[in-house]
């Protein structure tokens, strides 16, 4: 009988142990082995609606916190937007309803990665976020944002080159011909002429070199630039979907090495 008593209490025991054990292992925050050593930021959310899931870095020259509130503020805006109850959710009810052989709605979806370049020569780091967005239809879109720092802060591309006068007008051409050449080689059939000229402005020029007038608007040049990376080698300019080209070029890119921008550096 004490034998028994003595395997009980044994038994109550160990089962004790075992149960700590997994309970502090449960409390454990596991860290995929393939982000343990950045300093990145996750926001991951779900519901049966939707699927939002971004990356951003934690940058020391990002002082002002610039590219984590840009990020929070899509996030947040599409939350917002996408809410169950609200007007996009109960339209996509709404369309299953009325289509009761048709699959349930796709859950629209928000994926924000981005990619780092840094310059060691001109002491700068660069980051490229790509935001995917599917809200149904054939494929989703994908907006762009750039972000340039040195150690002072932010780079805009009026920090390095000179986009004042018939400057701006100037780099636009040598971009229409770098990129016009790029897709004659790699993508003939993605090349328009109409389209490149339009996205770049060209097509609309005026008298002022400074601007092109687009029916009641006007197109500054000078935007052609905002989209950049600094590399030892140059600028890479990088332009959204259907700027420049068809949707299936994706985002264009295009370098122009530090000589050939030498005459519009400040």
């Amino acid at each position: 009988m004490k034998t028994y008593q003595k395997n009980i209490i044994l038994f109550v025991i160990l089962s004790l142990c075992i149960l700590v054990y997994f309970s502090k292992k449960e409390k454990e925050i596991i860290v995929p082995s393939t982000v343990a050593t950045t300093t990145d930021i996750f926001v991951n959310e779900s519901n049966e609606f939707y699927i939002i899931s971004a990356r951003y870095p934690k940058e020391p020259r990002d002082k002002d916190f610039i590219m984590e509130k840009d990020i929070l503020t899509i996030v947040n805006q599409k939350k917002q937007e996408w809410k169950i109850g609200g007007p996009l959710y109960n339209e996509e009810k709404n369309i299953s309803a009325r289509n009761p052989d048709e699959p349930l709605f796709l859950k629209y979806e928000l994926n924000i990665k981005f990619d780092k370049f840094e310059s060691k020569d001109k002491g700068t780091v660069s980051y490229v976020f790509k935001n995917y967005e599917f809200t149904g239809g054939a494929h989703g879109g994908t907006g762009l944002m750039t972000y340039t720092f040195d150690k002072k802060g932010l780079v805009q591309a009026e920090n390095i080159l000179d986009l004042n006068g018939p400057n701006s007008l100037a780099l636009s051409k040598m971009l229409r011909d770098k990129l016009r050449d790029k897709f004659k080689v790699f993508h003939g059939e993605f090349y328009n002429a109409e389209m490149l000229d339009a996205g770049l402005g060209l097509q609309f020029i005026k008298n002022d070199a400074m601007s092109a007038k687009v029916g009641e608007d006007t197109f500054n040049f000078s935007l052609n630039f905002k989209h950049f990376v600094v590399l030892d080698e140059g600028i890479t300019f990088i332009f959204g979907q259907y700027q420049v080209a068809p949707y299936v070029a994706g985002m264009p890119e295009v370098l122009m090495t530090w000589k050939e921008l030498k005459p519009f550096l400040k």
